[in-house]
């Protein structure tokens, strides 16, 4: 019996790799430390986990409904749920990943600086974002007495303009942004969508790369990690090394028949 040494250590190597892979995708966190993952990337592989089973985080679940977030928001800052909804469908039509060309980012669209005054440390995360947007509409309508017009105008083109003009700026795209927004505050709007990142603790996860996330330091911090992508890639590799094993032993079955002998 003869023996194909390098086939045989690449398909036991491919082998336990695939199997670590399997391990991971069935017990989830427990089976981490069998499958010998540590440091960082045992934490982007507990994030996809945590998706999948729609385990809490931070208080909202992955996957969780992204309107539960907006009357979380309403019910923390006292603003009504259906304005703020109508404030995101017509900023970023609930697109958390939504930039303008002026800089704003998010379901809320906050520019970077109003971002930071609010205490937003990630505009991309949607539950920073909102609980963001909400904070601040709050605070302009306390600034405007209640006047829910003005606040609108003051959170599209600024305090600053609202005061000179006394009221609503005269700018075409300031007065129909208002209209529109109390138009769609006038029903029941329902977002549809859920936060399609998962939360978790600063840290957690590499710092490196070069779509690296900022975060915020403290025990409340946070960034966000694309699961869905992540489980995307996990798959695509565990498929790929399925279609080397079976290729590297349908070689070695080809030969095994040539030649009369066994190879492992």
């Amino acid at each position: 019996m003869s023996y194909n040494i390098a086939n045989g250590y690449n398909i036991a190597w491919m082998a336990s790799a695939l199997s670590s892979i399997n391990q991971i995708n069935r017990l989830g966190t427990t089976a981490l430390g069998k499958a010998g993952v540590s440091g960082e990337f045992r934490s982007v592989i507990q994030a996809a986990q945590q998706k999948e089973q729609g385990s809490s985080v931070s208080g909202i679940s992955a996957g969780d409904s992204m309107d539960r977030i907006f009357e979380e928001a309403s019910q923390k800052y006292n603003v009504d749920v259906n304005l703020l909804k109508a404030i995101g469908k017509a900023e970023s039509g609930f697109n958390a990943s939504a930039v303008s060309s002026a800089g704003a980012v998010g379901v809320m669209q906050l520019m970077p600086a109003t971002a930071k005054s609010l205490g937003v440390s990630n505009s991309y995360d949607a539950r920073q974002n909102i609980m963001g947007g909400a904070k601040y509409i709050s605070q302009l309508l306390d600034k405007y007495n209640g006047n829910v017009e003005l606040a609108l105008a003051a959170y599209n083109a600024g305090s600053g303009n609202v005061d000179k003009y006394g009221g609503i700026p005269p700018f075409e795209e300031t007065q129909n942004y208002v209209k529109r927004v109390m138009e769609y505050a006038g029903n029941t709007i329902s977002t549809g969508k859920n936060v399609s990142e998962t939360v978790l603790p600063a840290g957690a996860v590499q710092n490196g790369g070069a779509e690296a996330i900022q975060t915020r330091t403290g025990d409340d911090s946070y960034f966000s990690i694309n699961t869905e992508l992540f489980l995307s890639l996990l798959n695509i590799m565990r498929g790929e090394m399925e279609l080397k094993m079976a290729s590297m032993l349908m070689d070695d079955s080809t030969s095994e028949k040539e030649n009369g002998s066994i190879w492992i």
